[in-house]
């Protein structure tokens, strides 16, 4: 098949364009992205009944709940949130089940044979859990317009940019919901014999349209429909409550005021200190955030046109900058890489076999985008990092085959035969080489966990890349090599001919220390040996893993707790002094835009909402702006914001686009009873706050505000007719008012709400004296059927496993790593679990996710050695070779190691990500050298001259595709086309180990192999060495002759 293709180049030429055509076009059709989306194997069940304290929440509702999500299979963990009238029950599943549509399908009929919750509590919503990312913040300032031009405005910006197709959802600040509000006049009531009951039973049934069924004649059907005729404000005053057969009818307007309000305020929001309308654009999952940016700025330019005067529209926070930046980094250290491998072909081989074997190149990377595209993998950092990772890799099977043709054609063979003699010489090693390759990184796809799943990216891009090189390298170049493969001769020979010369040069050198090397083996592969295990060693001793390196930060969180009870105005008032400290404090050139919204404030998954919560967001000028680093900008900005009075905590929290990593430290304390969950909480704070370099240290145990507690009196209240949920409903209709229809108002539908007037709302002491209507139509003051008294609860009960919990978490600054903050902390709780047996303590956040991937990457790095031995040993039919073969591996650490010391770089998953990689890497030059050293052997050589003659005839190929790799990375280790910090580890170390292992593999891979024939000589017989050694027997003796007359 191989001299047809080679002697019929038509066909290999359309394949080649072919491959870069669709290569190109599918490139252009994908998606492009910071950091790919990932979807998390959990869902979430939400149910709400509205009036109902936390405690009576957790016993009706979410224990019911959990109770039911314990029967199911694959469940990882749960834990559930329950405030006052709401149930949140999280859960997540391992990461091994094989469909995620059919747990969250068993979650919700688990959940549905639940029959005994709350009849008036509404139906459990379950839904699978998905992670929408910020796009882009379109903030708008209202300047001295009215609140009502301001939320109009801001409600149709809102409208058109949800309507954009790759919008997931717009949040917005600072738009308050008009209603239609009906305030209760209790005398009124009283006057008129009117109850509360009476109004929302008038406005339900006539404010709504009616349903009348059908009528049928012949084969037609016409629906009937009983119209609402309320369409004014008017028709709704004049709406009758009571009806009289005087004709004096108790109308809406005789017991209340009606009015058109906006709703109440739950979040403020302030662009740069001036108040006005915050909306966060959230990318839908599989959108592209590139597109979503052209469109939402071309959507703006069109809507500033009709602003009214005195408002303005400014964008922050744009992903789409962030994701040209970082793919801009890759592009620019992926053409310097690609340079550099040209140029080191160039010397080595010359310029028209450079320009051979970087062919494969576009073919590789491009065949590589072809395969992402069909396995929906979209173009973001980790994907185009593999694509530089294999500019370097790819070229090593041409280089091989390139290499070995040109040595045939130096031996004088026609360009023809050359090419198909030279292939087929090398073929099989180069795919042992690809296949060993890939085969270290194909078991990174069985990572579990959210990294799993980030890392998964690298495998496909790489594995694909190789896949095509290799078929590029057996199929397409010797095709090209027929047509275009030459020796330069005579007196004209090239500048490039010189470089070749001068690269035999740097052969002849490496004969030279080679042919003394041997002579010791013993002495080098002892010493080899004892470097790695040292190097090692040390590593473990003095390096920590650290979970993922984060880029440069763009935008961070000043997130606020203030005492529950507290006003929006009162926490807008904690962030309006940060933001005028912020401002003072950090340049202006330096940040995009300051924006405080008091409300609701960012969590790791979903927002949460309370007026007591707010944050102050900084949006900072691109990295390359600016003199000085994210990290020490927040650093600056917690200093600046420390010490203000009112808030619990201040948490300064960088808004990453990596896969989410959880608080740097984090103990769950899991009991029965709170009292002395908040005991040990308070007592893990105290030790934490020890420990220098913690900071923003803060548990989840929240307290709620002052409430008065209205205990019913039963037995008064059944000589009424009234029930609790009876005076639990007046008791919610009149203060918290009673949604009880819609009305439609212009292009609106708005609530319209039932309550007692404000000045009785307002007035506690009135409480008491409010009259309830009675089934029987008359009247009781609510203060004699029930007892009021003063307290505070828990506003939020939480649960893991069922089991209530707190959790307090912190943050690390300075030189303080999460791995040693985590170490220092678990030391210091472990006294206070022995004391405590009755509850649970356990270390979460980083901590955990690190564990849990560092476990998974073992189990992957096994899996990946035990197929590259499989892969070697078919090839080599002995397990000593391979055992020599597998040595670049360790050898590749002392690199690696070497590496990190120097760069100062902390050892993250990503670096140990590449080293798995590396190892497939590495054993390549050691399999080309060995199996040349074989063929000597078969051929009758001596020992060690076969040795010397097989590493020198290949130590040409060994430096370039080493050379050539290490190239490719150089830039993106260093930084030299801008820094990648959260892939910037895995090119150093694969950069680093790489460079160590091909020195060390050309000298002590020669030693080792014959210090395993010597030891197989003196430990085994002639019949198990040739199992193990392969070696024949006339070798063997000559070959301990020789030992024998050494010694």
């Amino acid at each position: 098949m191989l001299g047809k293709l080679v002697r019929h180049p038509v066909l290999v030429n359309l394949m080649m364009v072919g491959i870069v055509a669709f290569g190109i076009i599918y490139y252009r059709a994908n998606i492009k992205e910071q950091m790919p989306e990932v979807r998390i194997n959990a869902a979430w069940v939400a149910t709400y009944y509205p009036g109902t304290s936390a405690a009576d929440m957790e016993e009706l509702i979410t224990r019911k709940i959990e109770e039911a999500v314990k029967t199911l299979e694959g469940v990882d963990h749960y834990t559930s949130t329950t405030t006052e009238g709401r149930s949140f029950v999280w859960v997540e599943f391992r990461q091994d089940i094989a469909s995620m549509t059919k747990a969250v399908l068993d979650l919700q009929n688990a959940v549905n044979r639940v029959n005994d919750l709350p009849e008036d509590a509404k139906k459990p919503v379950v839904s699978q859990a998905k992670v929408r990312m910020p796009a882009i913040i379109v903030a708008l300032k209202g300047g001295k317009q009215p609140e009502r031009v301001t939320r109009e405005v801001g409600r149709k910006l809102k409208q058109k940019l949800t309507d954009l197709r790759d919008v997931g959802d717009v949040w917005s600040t600072g738009i308050r919901d008009r209603q239609v509000e009906v305030e209760l006049d209790p005398a009124r009531l009283e006057a008129h014999s009117v109850t509360v009951a009476h109004v929302a039973r008038a406005l339900r049934t006539r404010l709504r349209d009616v349903p009348g069924g059908t009528i049928t004649f012949g084969r037609s059907e016409l629906a009937l429909r009983v119209k609402a005729e309320m369409r004014t404000l008017d028709d709704i005053r004049r709406l009758v409550v009571l009806p009289s057969p005087s004709g004096k009818h108790v109308r809406i307007s005789d017991v209340a005021r009606v009015k058109l309000a906006f709703g109440e305020t739950l979040q403020i929001g302030q662009i740069d200190g001036q108040r006005g309308v915050i909306l966060t654009v959230m990318k839908e999952y599989g959108g592209d955030i590139l597109r979503l940016s052209r469109e939402v700025h071309a959507l703006l330019d069109t809507f500033r046109k009709q602003l009214p005067a005195g408002m303005s529209i400014r964008t922050m926070g744009d992903g789409a900058r962030v994701v040209k930046s970082g793919l801009e980094t890759l592009y620019s250290n992926g053409a310097i890489g690609m340079a550099l491998v040209l140029i080191c072909l160039w010397v080595f081989m010359g310029g028209r076999n450079a320009l051979m074997a970087s062919l494969g190149l576009p073919v590789a990377l491009l065949g590589a985008t072809i395969v992402m595209y069909l396995l929906g993998v979209t173009v973001s950092l980790p994907a185009l990092f593999s694509l530089i990772l294999c500019v370097g890799i790819v070229v090593d099977d041409a280089i091989v085959i390139i290499e070995n043709i040109y040595r045939h054609l130096e031996l004088g063979a026609t360009p023809l035969r050359a090419a198909i003699d030279g292939t087929r010489e090398v073929m099989w090693p180069v795919v042992s080489s690809v296949l060993t390759t890939c085969a270290a990184f194909l078991p990174l796809l069985l990572m579990t966990g959210i990294m799993g799943k980030f890392f998964s990216i690298i495998p496909k891009v790489v594995v694909a890349a190789l896949l095509v090189s290799l078929l590029e390298a057996l199929l397409i170049l010797p095709s090209h090599m027929a047509d275009f493969g030459r020796v330069a001769r005579g007196r004209h020979q090239s500048a490039d001919t010189r470089l070749v010369r001068f690269a035999s040069r740097v052969l002849g050198l490496y004969r030279h220390v080679l042919e003394r090397v041997v002579r010791w083996p013993i002495l080098v592969s002892a010493s080899a040996v004892l470097l790695c295990v040292l190097m090692v060693g040390l590593a473990f001793a003095t390096k920590e893993v650290v979970l993922l390196a984060d880029e440069d930060i763009q935008v961070f969180d000043v997130r606020v707790k203030m005492p529950r009870g507290s006003s929006l105005e009162e926490t807008m008032g904690v962030l309006q002094t940060m933001q005028q400290r912020l401002i003072a404090a950090l340049p202006a050139k330096e940040r995009e835009g300051i924006v405080a919204q008091a409300g609701w404030t960012r969590t790791r998954v979903f927002p949460e909402r309370g007026k007591h919560l707010g944050m102050v967001t900084i949006f900072l000028v691109r990295t390359a702006q600016r003199e000085r680093r994210g990290k020490q900008i927040l650093e600056h900005a917690r200093r600046a914001v420390a010490g203000i009075p009112g808030p619990l905590s201040v948490e300064l929290a960088a808004v990453v686009f990596s896969p989410p990593k959880g608080m740097p430290i984090a103990v769950r304390i899991s009991g029965d009873k709170y009292p002395t969950l908040k005991r040990l909480a308070d007592r893990v704070k105290a030790e934490m706050r020890k420990v220098s370099g913690i900071v923003s240290i803060q548990d989840d145990f929240d307290l709620g505000k002052r409430e008065l507690r209205l205990h019913v009196d039963m037995q008064r209240a059944a000589m009424h007719g009234l029930s609790h949920a009876d005076i639990g409903q007046f008791v919610r209709a009149a203060y918290g008012g009673l949604p009880v229809t819609k009305f439609r108002h212009g292009d609106e539908e708005l609530d319209v709400l039932v309550r007692y007037d404000p000045a009785v709302r307002r007035d506690p002491a009135r409480l008491r004296s409010i009259q309830i209507g009675t089934r029987a139509g008359g009247r009781v003051a609510l203060g004699d059927v029930t007892r009021v008294e003063g307290g505070r609860s828990l506003a939020a009960i939480r649960h893991r496993n069922s089991k209530r919990s707190v959790k307090v978490a912190a943050d690390v600054a300075g030189d303080l790593t999460s791995s040693e903050a985590n170490r220092r902390i678990k030391a210091r709780i472990a006294a206070l679990a022995r004391a405590n047996p009755e509850v649970t303590f356990e270390l979460g956040g980083e901590w955990e996710k690190t564990a849990e991937s560092l476990n998974s990457l073992v189990r992957a790095a096994i899996l990946a050695v035990a197929l590259m031995f499989t892969i070697l040993a078919a090839q080599f039919r002995s397990v000593s070779q391979v055992f020599v073969v597998l040595l670049a591996v360790p050898l590749s650490l002392i690199g690696v190691v070497t590496g990190f010391f120097v760069s100062g770089e902390p050892v993250g998953m990503v670096a140990l990500v590449g080293v798995v990689g590396l190892a497939g890497i590495a054993v390549n030059d050691a399999t080309v050298m060995l199996d040349f050293i074989n063929k000597r052997r078969r051929a009758g050589m001596p020992r060690d001259q076969a040795v010397v003659e097989g590493c020198v005839l290949r130590v040409r190929p060994v430096l370039l595709t080493s050379i050539t790799t290490v190239a490719g990375l150089f830039p993106l280790a260093m930084g030299w086309g801008g820094t990648a910090e959260s892939l910037k580890p895995m090119a150093l170390a694969i950069v680093w180990g790489l460079s160590f292992c091909t020195v060390l593999t050309l000298l002590v891979v020669p030693c080792m192999y014959i210090t395993l024939t010597r030891l197989g000589a003196a430990l085994f017989p002639a019949r198990l060495r040739h199992a193990l050694i392969n070696q024949h027997d006339e070798q063997e003796e000559s070959d301990e002759r020789a030992d024998q007359d050494r010694t």
